[in-house]
């Protein structure tokens, strides 16, 4: 690849004959590398000079890889067609602006019976290589002024479930236990506080828990060290004794009568000799089966698994760099890419804590977190994140001076494949955090959860301030942020929408005649009740409010659980408009305009909805019963 004086790549997508080799690229971490995918315009049945030469040659150069790839496929497709080939055959100037549509919808097609999700965006993208060319059609337009109007559909974003959505069968409380969303509250005050302290105290259960590993591998190296400075066990013979101080070997039945104290003394001297926390253990044997010390950080691991704990004088097993991994995500938010693409040159001291400094290949963006250790300005968040760091960069120090460095991630553990000399990688994946929550009974999640999970507590506990999160999480959209706390905007209103359920139950019945307020009602209850659907009196001022108002004036905040319940409440509500919306409109126009309008439009839009849906038949039912 050819530079410039400046370093920028000056090239374009190459021509040879007929053939042309599109100029990709993709980014692993700071390096870019370079692919060339092909187009045979001779063998396709193309010409030269046509649309498709036009177009490459506008083209952005490099493009991404996936672009580039589903380009070359797209095109090797629909030039089977020969009036797609003509299409693309034809010099812009000579093409009408029906062909350009026609090229477009012969696109979307490919992608369309594709049948992967993200056809929609493919699509676009390789449509938006023709959409560049410089060059005009038949009637002097550009090609991106055709005015194409694609039939697919990109697929909705949903918010994704955090930890908070999940059963925690291990928590101390019930209302812990159960999903936020099962929250029962149907006071619209407590609610937000209610949910908040679900997020908090999932969060405080999974530190806590990633602090007692962190204690665990300190007092697993204290057992350790005192271990190191143990004599031989006096109940081994002189031969024997005289053989593991010379040759680093022993008997493995002898090693398997010993005692859990003797047998770690033993693994210990053996490890010494072969220097084992450097070269793979080979023909040396280690024999640390039965040995309770090793047993909690090594989980449901074999051998090999209890080896690295064995080793937790040196560097850091695989639970113990788990945990500090966790601490961090849930401190810097960071997405857990860019944690994991942390490296020990991106960790600074700085006078009041560390500064940490890592890459966010997705946008190419650095990003920088500080970690204060100032105790008069600490929380707990950040002395556990200190502690996280300290042990990291001895953990990363042992490597580098002992082992073998596959990655130069900060978060690189003992591989459990060796050879001759032990190698450190990175690990982390979704496989192994479900042994990590198995072990350690806490509710399932990945790497990729705890980000949602703390932004949705800092969101709650801000009071619903998005900016800051959008401040935090270095999203260039607030869009994006508001993608991260829609789950607990969800889940924070579901008090409100029971309550307004209730109201609305007891409102129709009372408008309807059916069934007359409860003598037990609240008085202001009661009052909302009578005026829910419709005003006291014709007389009623203009500029009354009712409780349906609040929700009305938020619309987007707002989620409404369909059942069997809501479907007969709209459908009641429905007929109601139905036979008095006339007398409303009379009554009091401006009222009809302001508070009764909007009312029906959203019973109008669930009462579609409902129909559209596995209810349908309910609504048959029901709507029979009302006409009999």
């Amino acid at each position: 690849m050819k530079l410039d004086s400046t370093g920028n790549h000056n090239i374009a997508h190459q021509w040879t004959d007929a053939r042309v080799h599109l100029v990709a690229q993709y980014k692993r971490g700071k390096k870019y590398t370079f692919r060339h995918p092909e187009l045979d315009l001779h063998s396709l049945g193309i010409k030269r000079h046509g649309l498709l030469e036009a177009s490459i040659n506008d083209a952005e150069c490099p493009l991404p890889v996936s672009v580039a790839y589903s380009f070359v496929a797209a095109i090797r497709s629909i030039s089977t067609n020969r009036e797609n080939a003509r299409i693309l055959s034809t010099p812009p100037a000579d093409l009408a602006r029906a062909d350009v549509l026609v090229l477009f919808a012969r696109i979307d097609e490919y992608f369309r019976l594709k049948n992967i999700k993200s056809a929609a965006p493919i699509a676009e993208k390789v449509r938006n290589i023709f959409r560049d060319c410089q060059s005009n059609i038949r009637n002097g337009i550009a090609v991106s002024q055709v005015g194409y109007i694609t039939a697919l559909k990109s697929p909705k974003r949903q918010a994704r479930k955090d930890i908070s959505d999940r059963v925690d069968a291990n928590a101390e409380t019930k209302e812990l236990k159960l999903p936020v969303s099962a929250d029962t509250t149907d006071n619209i005050f407590e609610f937000p506080g209610n949910t908040e302290e679900h997020y908090r105290r999932r969060l405080e259960r999974i530190l806590a828990t990633c602090e007692s590993i962190l204690d665990e591998h300190e007092s697993i190296q204290k057992v350790i060290e005192a271990a190191r400075r143990m004599p031989i066990p006096p109940s081994l013979s002189k031969s024997t004794v005289q053989k593991l101080i010379h040759s680093g070997r022993i008997d493995e039945k002898v090693a398997n009568r010993r005692t859990p104290e003797e047998k770690l003394i033993i693994a210990l001297k053996i490890i010494d000799h072969w220097k084992l926390y450097s070269s793979a253990p080979g023909k040396a044997r280690v024999y640390i089966d039965g040995i309770p010390a090793l047993e909690i950080l090594s989980g449901d691991g074999g051998s090999r698994t209890r080896f690295g704990v064995l080793l937790s004088s040196h560097y850091l097993s695989r639970f113990a760099l788990t945990a500090c991994f966790i601490i961090l995500l849930r401190y810097t938010q960071w997405n857990s890419d860019t944690l994991q693409a942390l490296t020990v040159a991106g960790i600074k001291q700085t006078p009041f804590g560390y500064q940490l400094d890592s890459f966010k290949a997705k946008t190419e963006q650095f990003q920088t977190d500080e970690v204060l250790s100032d105790d008069s300005t600490i929380h707990i968040e950040e002395k556990a994140a200190v502690r996280a760091i300290e042990m990291l960069l001895w953990h990363n120090s042992a490597v580098d001076k002992y082992a073998l460095r596959r990655n130069e991630s900060a978060f690189v553990s003992m591989k459990l494949s060796y050879r001759q000399k032990l190698e450190f990688d990175v690990f982390l994946h979704g496989k192994h955090f479900h042994e990590f929550t198995s072990t350690w009974n806490l509710p399932k999640f990945t790497a990729s959860d705890i980000r949602p999970q703390a932004t949705r507590y800092e969101y709650l506990k801000s009071g619903g301030d998005i900016a800051s999160q959008q401040a935090k999480l270095h999203h260039a959209s607030a869009a994006t942020t508001a993608h991260y706390i829609g789950g607990v905007e969800i889940a924070r209103n579901e008090s409100n929408i029971k309550r307004y359920s209730e109201m609305l139950a007891k409102a129709i019945l009372y408008i309807t005649k059916r069934k007359d307020i409860d003598a037990t009602t609240d008085d202001q209850d009661a009052k909302t009740i009578r005026a829910m659907l419709a005003p006291p009196s014709r007389f009623s001022s203009n500029e009354d409010s009712y409780l349906i108002d609040t929700w009305l004036q938020n619309p987007t905040e707002n989620r409404i659980p369909i059942g069997p319940a809501e479907v007969e409440l709209c459908v009641y509500q429905r007929a109601y408009y139905m036979k008095n919306m006339r007398n409303l409109r009379l009554a009091n126009p401006e009222r009809f305009r302001k508070s009764e309008l909007p009312r029906i439009l959203v019973c109008i839009a669930l009462y579609r909805l409902i129909n559209e849906g596995p209810f349908r038949r309910t609504v048959q039912v029901l709507e029979e019963k009302i006409n009999a």
